[in-house]
């Protein structure tokens, strides 16, 4: 069922979509950069930056624009948000990330998604109806929250 989505035209002329603006939006963050410190270097890149944004979008959500955003905007602020923690700040950040990446494994839109999905299929079972499994999407409201066009996964070809 998933190849077969996988090879439709739709899906790829959307992933073809997504990969163009990634890097539109890389390169027009590249360009900001460039202009902000007029001097840029690999020390101005290290590998602090790369955990940050590594951590930015496994808090966040990995599964989404919206999640990778959402993830931006804490970690920006985190660290003058724990400014109260005086010296425990680092391991009080550490913690944060640990028990965000263990317990919510889909980020923090995963975590609201989920828990859609949960309230809908408890509505579906007190109505008398069938509860649909975890894969089924819900419709235009989870295609807004993960950032996506909702698709329809009834309709799939045979993969041959």
């Amino acid at each position: 069922m998933k190849v077969a989505l996988d090879t439709s035209p739709l899906v790829q002329t959307r992933a073809g979509t997504a990969r163009h603006i990634r890097g539109l939006l890389g390169a027009l963050a590249g360009g900001l950069n460039l202009v902000v410190r007029t001097t840029v270097g690999p020390e101005d890149m290290g590998f602090s930056l790369v955990i940050l944004a590594l951590t930015m979008i496994i808090v966040g959500g990995k599964r989404s624009w919206l999640g990778a955003a959402i993830g931006a905007i804490i970690f920006t602020w985190l660290p003058s948000w724990l400014a109260v923690a005086g010296t425990w700040r680092d391991v009080v950040y550490g913690a944060f990330v640990a028990l965000a990446a263990v317990w919510m494994s889909g980020g923090l839109v995963g975590l609201v998604t989920d828990t859609f999905r949960l309230l809908q299929a408890r509505r579906r079972s007190a109505g008398g109806a069938t509860p649909t499994s975890p894969d089924e999407p819900f419709g235009d409201e989870e295609a807004l929250l993960l950032g996506s066009a909702s698709t329809d996964r009834s309709t799939t070809g045979s993969a041959s």
